[in-house]
């Protein structure tokens, strides 16, 4: 990211200027003040520029002369014009961002109306400001809105147009800064292809046909090891069949390849017990906790087709089973409305949960990547019509973006469908993410517990994010997550 800052030395803040007798009395009060001067256009210059920081090499002080106003000077830049700048960079800073924002992007459709209301209520605040002679002084540091003063910001914050304004702030934001860093497709559906290493596959089918309890995972202060480790290890190290261009090695699997690049980000966030042999494989796995290990959409999604294919039968005769919903359904919604809720349709419709009395499930998860950078997911309970973010950094207390989002889509599948959704606390106590890398997992371990077996409610899962990676890996090649898995 671009930015540009300011250099200054030698300040030498009221140093005396000698032979000030012989000069007319104006001059020689501007060259006394001279040092201040030039200070103060260097702050003024900070402040214009919009400075991401200013430095000040040396001799901030005459070396023999440190004077008490020249220190007042100083402080006052600091403790005074920082502030008023920062207070000033908020006031303008929603306006710049959606001009900027609009400059190089289109905003969605569903976030086009509540961006409307934000701003004409902000051009009514300021009219009234101007006709009534007094000045906005309070500035929302949600949503970065302009009022009267903090009594009328204390409103502000109970209101609805504060969550949204906060989501659309952080919305624009993250898509101006947004990392162009994007996986290739990593999951291709085609079971037809036909693959020249059979040894490869056999050794899949081996490892699908051992009963999975019968492996080891162990977790340790040195990392994670076991006979899992080592099984999979095998497996993986001998990926050598290339797609048609040879861009990417793939595992070969009857519910369609599994590419490295996508079982790599799996990996990447498991410490490895690198003294340990079962951990032979995995020595050019570098441990991560950064971007490198974050899950995408089809990790997530890969998770909610094994579990829709192995309860799909249920659907049409217990109708509490959740619907799982594609990842892609929220961008989509907020680009097209409609072409997003035929896909619910088409999905309901397929798995035999829509007819002409309506929608016969009961509940619809739906994961959703939350300005690009968190994974939540949002239950919409169709035969309570009510709705509930769990964010796995605070299940029982969703933040103001996870709510917005929640509305959006309980809004607009309401009005697809004829339902009327409100939200309402929902009564799972579910694990809390300890890290800021793992949202992805957890999101995958809530769906598995609503799905598979909900009358748990677990208010702890029973073993480390490391160890629910590799067996997320084994249930991915498996095809299968075993009812009690988690």
């Amino acid at each position: 990211m671009a930015f540009s800052f300011v250099h200054a030395a030698d300040l030498h803040l009221d140093c005396p200027f000698g032979g000030l007798g012989e000069v007319p009395a104006e001059l020689g009060h501007a060259l006394r003040e001279a040092t201040f001067s030039a200070w103060d256009r260097i702050v003024q210059l900070c402040i214009d520029s919009r400075a991401a920081f200013l430095v000040v090499a040396g001799d901030v002080y005459n070396t023999t002369d440190k004077s008490l106003k020249a220190q007042l000077h100083l402080d006052e830049f600091i403790f005074t014009k920082m502030e008023e700048s920062k207070t000033n960079s908020q006031t303008t800073s929603f306006d710049q961002l959606v001009t900027t924002f609009s400059h190089h992007n289109q905003l969605p459709k569903v976030l086009q109306p509540h961006l409307n209301r934000l701003l004409l209520l902000s051009n009514k605040r300021k009219t009234e400001a101007k006709n009534r002679n007094f000045t906005l002084e309070a500035t929302c540091d949600q949503c970065l809105q302009k009022y009267k003063d903090l009594m009328s910001l204390k409103k502000h914050h109970k209101q609805k147009d504060c969550n949204m304004g906060k989501f659309l702030v952080q919305w624009m934001s993250s898509k101006q800064n947004l990392s162009t860093l994007q996986l290739d497709t990593v999951i291709h559906s085609n079971s037809t292809v036909t693959f020249p290493n059979q040894k490869k596959e056999s050794a899949i089918e081996k490892f699908c046909a051992t009963p999975l309890s019968s492996f080891s995972c162990f977790h340790n202060a040195k990392g994670i090891s076991g006979s899992l480790v080592y099984a999979l290890g095998g497996i993986i190290s001998d990926i050598n069949c290339k797609l048609p261009n040879g861009s990417e090695n793939y595992l070969p699997n009857p519910a369609g390849r599994i590419y490295y690049g996508f079982i790599k980000i799996l990996l990447q966030g498991v410490k490895f017990d690198h003294h340990h042999p079962s951990t032979v494989n995995f020595r050019n796995i570098s441990y991560s906790t950064g971007i490198d290990s974050w899950f995408y959409g089809s990790h997530i999604d890969r998770i909610g087709n094994i579990l829709t294919r192995k309860t799909k039968s249920s659907f049409r005769y217990n109708s509490s089973v959740p619907i799982i919903i594609t990842e892609a359904y929220f961008p989509k919604l907020l680009e097209n409305p409609q072409e997003a809720n035929d896909w619910v349709r088409q999905t309901l419709m397929e798995l035999e949960c829509l007819d002409d009395e309506g929608i016969l499930a009961e509940r619809l998860l739906f994961p959703v990547n939350v300005n690009s950078n968190h994974w939540i997911l949002i239950e919409l309970n169709i035969k309570d019509q009510t709705y509930w973010p769990y964010d796995p950094f605070s299940p029982a207390h969703p933040s103001s973006s996870d709510i917005v989002a929640a509305e959006l889509i309980a809004n607009a599948f309401g009005e697809e469908f004829g339902f009327h959704f409100n939200l309402q606390f929902c009564d799972y106590d579910f694990p809390v993410q300890k890290d800021g890398f793992n949202c992805g997992l957890f999101v995958c371990l809530y769906i598995i517990s609503l799905v598979l077996d909900p009358s748990l409610k677990p208010k702890r899962f029973g073993k480390s994010p490391m160890e629910y990676r590799i067996l997320l890996l084994a249930w991915i090649i498996r095809n299968d997550i075993p009812t009690g898995g988690i």
